[in-house]
């Protein structure tokens, strides 16, 4: 399965688990919940992704804790990011006054996974598999 393939099925996945809160969200306002797909997907779309599958690919880090790579990858795509992510929270704070704090926590959690974890996690293991190949 090529990295392309692992990402769609983790955005499925993640698609899944947000159709409940994006239910609630829309029965209060369809706008709200039109944006948050919206940020998932600019979030989705971060070279953050690509380049932990090159350091993989790389063989350059070889070993590194999954910690040290998220915080490599941050660091690299902070600034680029942070246009994203402070409209993610700009939204969850009206989820949170619309809907309140459970199903805020859920999309918070996705989001952190999607945005800055699993997903890095996966990019990076498929670049390592490539290079062991």
């Amino acid at each position: 399965m090529s990295l392309a393939d692992k990402l769609k099925h983790f955005d499925l996945m993640t698609e899944e688990r947000l159709q409940e809160p994006y239910r609630k969200i829309e029965e209060r306002s369809k706008a709200l919940a039109n944006s948050l797909r919206r940020c998932f997907e600019e979030a989705r779309s971060s070279r953050r992704f690509e380049y932990a599958h090159q350091i993989g690919l790389s063989g350059q880090y070889q070993g590194l804790a999954e910690e040290e790579l998220l915080k490599l990858i941050n660091e690299k795509f902070e600034e680029q990011d942070f246009t994203i992510f402070r409209e993610f929270v700009r939204l969850l704070r009206a989820c949170s006054l619309h809907i309140g704090g459970e199903t805020s926590a859920q999309i918070r959690d996705c989001y952190n996974q999607t945005f800055k974890e699993d997903r890095v996690i996966i990019a990076y293991n498929e670049g390592l598999r490539e290079f062991t190949k």
